[in-house]
């Protein structure tokens, strides 16, 4: 994610501050998909992660990385390990964008 603030969501969303100058992506567990086929006894165990993009721009521009360079980066760097389930733009406030992508990666054991 080259120049770009990675961290923990944090436990008050609302009081978060971007303090970095080019954004920041926060990460979140967000839970357990579990599905079982009885025909064959196969189950499948997936955990569920959120990662959340705030960034002051949307594209590239003096020099500083936007947030549509960063999601198309986060997919490609985690692809063969997660599988991204979806993405959608989630808020704009005071300057910053808002993004999030669920991801999905299977539980071994």
């Amino acid at each position: 994610m080259g120049a770009v603030h990675v961290e923990a969501f944090p436990d008050s969303p609302k009081d978060y501050n971007l303090m970095h100058n080019n954004g920041a992506v926060l990460v979140a567990y967000k839970g357990r998909v579990v599905e079982e086929v009885t025909d064959c006894g196969l189950e499948s165990n997936e955990l569920e992660f959120v990662v959340s993009f705030l960034f002051r721009n949307l594209r590239k521009r003096d020099a500083h990385q936007g947030v549509y360079g960063a999601l198309e980066i986060a997919q490609a760097s985690l692809k063969g390990f997660a599988k991204l389930h979806s993405e959608k733009f989630t808020d704009f406030n005071n300057g910053v964008w808002e993004y999030a992508q669920l991801y999905r990666v299977n539980k071994i054991g």
